[in-house]
């Protein structure tokens, strides 16, 4: 009698430590359709320790997942896919309907924070956007272009209720960054959060209508999160200014080049055009693992041209004037083509660009 009461306390006690294991293994699941199709938060996690979540996507959405870690040994992985911290993340379509769980890994002997970012674009089929694969008026991210040889922009974007609306651009050290988000109602109907390349925190807060200025510390990609606080959908405008004067002008006298992000014509999957540089110039395009890319820099012999994939450790490759050079990503992210012009006279170049 006691033995069987002893094994029945055995069991129930097993049966208690696996329902424990169960629950702390349950992927905390993210609700686009409460908290908003774009997402950031902080994730604490263990030394040696993961944290896991789960999310639904339809097929035909786009999901956007990168996370920023100061150890720089952290990890992320959804299914197959790995995520390398502090890059540009995963971009992909969702391919079936179904439940996708991704987990944060923290590879150190200290406990750290992972702050995560996630977007999931809204579907067509529930009044979505038909946005391209960088963004659009009505998408729920975008990245910032400028037209040929200018440093501001604006753009007039609605924001559904109690969702937000993310901004990408990339800038470069030292470079004075001015924005103002436009708004005509009251002030607490919308904060904007601006995060820097490889920074856990955020670098500025701010609300409508008052101008802000910021001196960039780190060069990539930085972000501009604006939310709408209400129950309605709103409109607002953000005009953004970035400064090229300095050492990041064009005028090649000083030993920062000047930097263009290479704008494609829609549906186009090939650019040519020419430019008038000083010293150096510097040409900027995104581009995914396995894609093949093939450009050509050419018009005067007097040039270096170097590749750079988004380490920026050492070139990729050394083109040749007027030769066309192949080569396939290998790093997803923004690639570098710098020009360094020696012939010490302005000249023109041309520029030709194919991503497959």
């Amino acid at each position: 009698m006691q033995s069987s009461v002893m094994k029945g306390f055995v069991v129930l006690f097993a049966v208690i430590l696996l329902s424990l294991v169960s629950v702390a293994q349950t992927p905390e699941r993210v609700d686009f359709e409460k908290q908003g199709p774009a997402l950031v938060w902080e994730q604490r996690v263990a030394a040696k320790g993961s944290k896991s979540f789960v999310f639904f996507a339809k097929k035909g959405q786009k999901l956007l997942l990168s996370f920023i870690d100061d150890t720089n040994v952290g990890s992320m992985d959804l299914g197959k896919f790995s995520v390398e911290p502090n890059g540009d993340g995963l971009e992909m379509v969702i391919e079936v309907s179904k439940d996708y769980t991704f987990s944060v890994t923290n590879n150190s002997n200290k406990a750290t924070s992972f702050r995560i970012f996630i977007t999931l674009e809204k579907d067509k089929a529930d009044g979505g956007s038909n946005a391209s694969s960088e963004g659009g008026a009505d998408s729920n991210f975008e990245r910032v272009t400028f037209a040929a040889g200018e440093s501001s922009t604006y753009l007039t974007r609605n924001i559904p209720a109690n969702d937000s609306h993310e901004f990408i651009f990339n800038a470069r050290k030292g470079q004075t960054l001015g924005f103002t988000v436009a708004y005509d109602f009251k002030v607490s109907d919308v904060e904007a959060f601006l995060t820097e390349p490889g920074s856990q925190d955020i670098s500025l807060t701010t609300g409508p209508k008052a101008p802000n200025e910021f001196v960039v510390q780190k060069t990539g990609d930085h972000r501009l999160l604006v939310r709408n606080l209400t129950r309605k959908k709103i409109t607002i405008t953000l005009y953004l200014d970035i400064e090229t004067t300095g050492k990041d002008s064009a005028s090649g006298d000083a030993d920062a080049p000047y930097s263009e992000r290479v704008q494609f014509p829609k549906g186009a999957v090939d650019v040519r055009f020419e430019r008038t540089i000083n010293a150096n110039y510097e040409f900027i395009f995104y581009a995914r693992k396995g894609q093949r890319v093939n450009f050509d820099v050419g018009g005067n012999t007097a040039l270096d041209i170097f590749l750079y994939e988004p380490t920026r450790d050492n070139p990729k490759l050394k083109q040749v004037p007027d030769q066309l050079e192949e080569f396939i990503v290998q790093t997803t992210g923004d690639h570098h083509i710098t020009v360094k012009n020696t012939s010490g006279k302005r000249t023109k170049i041309t520029f030709y660009l194919y991503i497959e």
